[in-house]
């Protein structure tokens, strides 16, 4: 991405407003005032268009500095640019720009740039991106063993061979590799591998997807257009939810995922590295993922639905929505909609009926349609309330079960055994912190 594309895709070098000030050419200030006056219906003058560009050091315009929305949010969600925004595709303020001038869209989604299988046209580019690593340092991640191989048919012959289960090694998996190439250049700047499935070390660790980009490529919004190509060939693959891994504290490689609505997870600690891992997951399902105060409509709704489920009084289910809908509380709750249907959900509460009330709030009522399960929706509502909770300042959340097995591959953890509520029964209460 060029330093002079804004945060809205335009392009900060041809600005008008930016010429007449690297030029000091007062008669093209003159001009941009009174064609902008015009255009806004205020008044603005020559003394106001000065300014060195969007994202770039320097002084700006008065609306660019601190009136323009899109500029705002995206320092906010410490973005390169909309590009990076999961949420672009429904954005009504860059969706008014990418009509009244469609270059914005490419560039901002980075056309001009390919995903292409790994071959010996690609040799010399191949190399150099290998070069670049060694030189630079760093990890060469989703580059399979690129860092090994002198020659480039080398590595081709085992990314031919990892397509295929039968021709895969033994300790490997099958996988899917690709180059991501600048096309006015033919420069590869970035490499990214799909594992079609996990072994021991890739569940807890590693995930589906690894990926990297050229040192001297970082920060242009590379990786997450690189990723979101990717995920189509992912499903096509049959992978519905995606696991996506980075080292803990690589802020640049966190919000690549998460503009790619990857939901964290947990972290886990690589003991032969020394170093922790975060792990997030992206839905691939077509399922729709939202909070009741995303759809308020859905309150009775979902409140029958839990009844049905739990046998819980349906009042208690809109009290406590109610509650979270009118800002009483942030105990919020949380569905699954394949269409206008609901498929699975989750609430948060003070207490889940037990004796215990030290250990608040619970996650409770958990459910996922039959028809609908083995497909990680539980798994993604989890990583969901968690995420949100903690976005609150709440944590550690607990919640009662008597599964053993399942929520530990959320990185939920068992606490302790509590009492039922005027009951000598008793229950496994679980921790997530």
């Amino acid at each position: 991405m060029k330093a002079y594309t804004a945060y809205c895709g335009l392009d900060c070098e041809a600005c008008e407003a930016r010429l007449a000030t690297v030029n000091k050419d007062n008669a093209l200030r003159r001009k941009v005032a009174a064609e902008w006056s015009e255009l806004n219906g205020v008044e603005i003058t020559p003394e106001m268009i000065t300014c060195t560009g969007c994202r770039v050091p320097g002084v700006k315009t008065p609306y660019c500095d601190s009136l323009c929305p899109i500029r705002q949010c995206a320092m906010e969600k410490q973005i390169e640019t909309c590009g990076d925004c999961a949420g672009m595709n429904s954005c009504e303020k860059i969706g008014a720009i990418i009509q009244n001038n469609p270059k914005v869209l490419k560039n901002l989604t980075g056309t001009g740039m390919k995903l292409v299988s790994p071959s010996m046209d690609y040799d010399m580019q191949i190399q150099a991106y290998r070069q670049e690593f060694l030189t630079a340092g760093g990890s060469m991640d989703g580059c399979g063993s690129l860092r090994r191989f002198e020659r480039t048919q080398d590595w081709l012959d085992q990314v031919e061979a990892l397509k295929k289960t039968e021709t895969t090694p033994p300790d490997l998996v099958p996988s899917t590799q690709y180059l991501y190439v600048r096309e006015s250049d033919n420069k590869v700047v970035g490499v990214i591998q799909i594992r079609h499935y996990f072994n021991e070390f890739l569940k807890k660790y590693a995930g589906h997807i690894g990926y990297s980009v050229c040192p001297s490529e970082r920060r242009k919004g590379y990786a997450t257009q690189m990723l979101r190509l990717v995920l189509p060939e992912c499903k096509r693959l049959g992978i519905r939810r995606v696991l996506v891994c980075c080292v803990k504290g690589n802020e640049g490689s966190r919000r690549t995922i998460l503009a790619n609505g990857g939901i964290y997870e947990s972290t886990v600690y690589l003991k032969e590295r020394d170093t922790f891992l975060e792990r997030y997951w992206i839905d691939l399902s077509g399922y729709s993922y939202l909070t009741l105060r995303d759809r308020p409509s859905l309150m009775r709704t979902a409140a029958q639905w839990f009844h049905e489920k739990w046998g819980v009084p349906e009042q208690a289910y809109l009290d406590c929505m109610t509650a979270y809908l009118n800002g009483d509380t942030e105990y919020g709750w949380y569905l699954c909609l394949d269409g206008e249907k609901i498929i699975g959900g989750l609430g948060v509460i003070e207490n889940d009926f037990h004796d215990r009330t030290d250990l608040s709030p619970n996650v409770c009522a958990v459910y996922t349609e039959e028809a609908w399960r083995g497909q990680g929706i539980a798994g993604q509502l989890l990583c969901m309330v968690v995420a949100d909770m903690k976005a609150k300042g709440i944590s550690p959340l607990y919640l009662v079960t008597d599964h053993t097995g399942f929520y530990e591959r959320y990185g939920w953890e068992f606490c302790c055994l509590v009492h039922e509520e005027d009951s000598e029964q008793t229950a496994r209460m679980y921790i997530h912190t």
